[in-house]
């Protein structure tokens, strides 16, 4: 079966649940529509409203109760949801460099996989190979005692090793916002893969890989509009794995 691996234990434990802070970049004067994943991830906090638990209403938005109430703990980081996914690569000196996720990967080397969120939620990530069964990469017991809360601002590292099995891996970024009613959310490994599946191709997601610098990232958002406020999303990345490298070509 060609799949990632969690990386040896004695490697695992050298290498820290890593967290890194992000600065927020305003988008003033643009409308969402204008604007790409990245700048969604990026905006600034916004004040939108709307009634508790109930559609947004003609007459400006008031409940049953004729009352208004502000977008119930998001406020403080913006409406948007929004996910940032970047791959570190271990050199063979044993250091870390930032690569892109299109470039081909081979058997035996090391990849730091991390996805960063902008709003507190959880977040989860399943390897998908053909008709294997699919494998849930986070959480996992041996990061963070298998938690899979993340905060604004922080990032889940995971590191994976590749296997002497090569093919076309599937990453399925899932991430939910914490007020997300988990009773309605598949538990099953396989559901889901099904359910991120799906929602990754809900209408209104936006994907992009920003290559504007050597950081390259791969931003998955969606808008928060007056009426309405996104709850989850998830992004697809493939990950080509070869067995081996090939030697160069002589002159």
């Amino acid at each position: 079966m060609s799949q990632i691996a969690f990386i040896t234990q004695r490697l695992l434990a050298s290498i820290p649940v890593l967290f890194s802070a992000i600065s927020c970049v305003a988008a003033h004067g643009q409308s969402t529509s204008d604007l790409r994943a990245k700048e969604l991830f990026y905006a600034a906090a916004s004040n939108h409203e709307l009634p508790d638990n109930t559609p947004a209403k003609k007459d400006g938005g008031t409940n049953k109760t004729g009352s208004k109430s502000k977008l119930p703990g998001r406020t403080q980081y913006g409406n948007n949801l929004g996910l940032k996914c970047w791959i570190e690569f271990q050199t063979e000196a044993g250091g870390w460099q930032r690569v892109s996720p299109a470039q081909t990967f081979y058997s035996g080397q090391h990849i730091l996989f991390h996805a960063e969120s902008n709003v507190p939620g959880r977040l989860t990530i399943i390897q998908s190979q053909d008709k294997e069964l699919p494998t849930m990469l986070f959480p996992d017991p041996r990061i963070g005692e298998g938690d899979n809360r993340i905060e604004p601002g922080q990032n889940a590292s995971i590191p994976l090793a590749f296997d002497e099995n090569p093919g076309k891996i599937r990453l399925f970024v899932l991430l939910r916002t914490d007020d997300f009613k988990v009773d309605n959310t598949p538990h099953d490994v396989a559901e889901v893969l099904s359910h991120a599946g799906h929602v990754s191709r809900a209408k209104g997601l936006k994907v992009d890989v920003d290559t504007s610098t050597p950081d390259t990232a791969i931003f998955a958002a969606m808008a928060a509009s007056d009426t309405f406020r996104p709850r989850e999303l998830a992004t697809e990345i493939v990950l080509d794995h070869k067995r081996f490298r090939q030697p160069a070509k002589k002159p």
